[in-house]
């Protein structure tokens, strides 16, 4: 009976134990163990989040909301879709932050810049490119331009150029809002001399070259407001600023260099740079473009 009795007593307390176990397990709240500051914004992960940068598979939910969508179509160019994928949730919050766990991410803002600003950072993280501390610089910095150079390095594939062109059209649509008629004399009436004088004092001027070794060779460039056809001039690419240089290197990273942005990295970083700098200049454009 002693015999019977224990054995009783066992189950029972091994039952209780794996009882204890899965509650916990259920309804404990994660821990945060793994935290940083990736481009101004924090991160909390309970996850390491090194593992983060393999998450490429990802399910985004739908949003009629702009700044969402703006995020949505930014995570989207960068990952691979799969409805089993790592759940990407975009929301506006009272807070900014990005909050990882094992099987979802969690982006919030309090505002739609500080909004795009997680996005961003999550990419970032995602990516594993390094980051500005403060990517307001890099949209600052475009609000100044009367022209800029675009280079990208020769030696850069097929994603870095698709990129690139990305990156060409939200310039474009920077070109167009700085292009708009102007009333220069303040009498209520817009002639067509204010307009072009206007467009002439106003409109940002793109230029695009490819670079090989320290030498850029001007490219053909058309919108609808500017086009450039005589093309084959080379140039030092040092004198070219202020610019965008899309760069083949082992490092991948963007950084702000005096009057120049430098995205640098293989193909895929490079095309998640030139995404990311599209997304921080015209953040509008994309939702635009696709009409919303």
């Amino acid at each position: 009976m002693d015999d019977e009795r224990t054995k009783v007593i066992a189950v029972a307390a091994f039952f209780f134990i794996v009882g204890i176990g899965a509650a916990y397990m259920f309804f404990s709240t994660p821990s945060v163990n793994h935290e940083a500051i990736i481009a101004g914004v924090r991160i909390e992960s309970d996850v390491p989040l090194a593992e983060v940068t393999s998450w490429r598979y990802i399910d985004l939910r739908d949003s009629k909301d702009r700044d969402i969508l703006t995020c949505n179509f930014e995570l989207s160019a960068i990952s691979l879709h799969d409805r089993n994928g790592h759940s990407i949730i975009v929301q506006k919050s009272d807070s900014t932050g990005v909050y990882i766990s094992r099987g979802s991410v969690l982006i919030e803002g309090d505002s739609p810049d500080n909004l795009l600003n997680a996005c961003h950072a999550f990419a970032c993280l995602r990516e594993n490119v390094s980051c500005p501390d403060d990517l307001d610089l890099i949209s600052s910095k475009s609000s100044e331009w009367k022209r800029i150079n675009v280079l990208l390095d020769s030696e850069l594939g097929v994603d870095a150029v698709s990129g690139y062109g990305d990156l060409l059209g939200a310039l474009g649509y920077l070109q167009a809002q700085t292009a708009g008629p102007g009333d220069l004399n303040n009498d209520d009436v817009i002639t067509r001399q204010e307009m072009e004088a206007s467009m002439e004092e106003n409109m940002l001027m793109i230029f695009p070259y490819t670079i090989e070794n320290n030498s850029c060779t001007s490219q053909p460039f058309n919108s609808a407001l500017q086009k450039i056809n005589k093309t084959g001039e080379v140039f030092d690419c040092s004198e070219l600023t202020p610019s965008i240089r899309l760069l083949k290197s082992d490092a991948n990273r963007i950084a702000v260099e005096g009057d120049n942005i430098i995205v640098e990295g293989d193909d895929i970083h490079v095309h998640t740079g030139a995404i990311l700098l599209r997304d921080i200049i015209a953040p509008e454009f994309i939702s635009l473009l696709y009409g919303f």
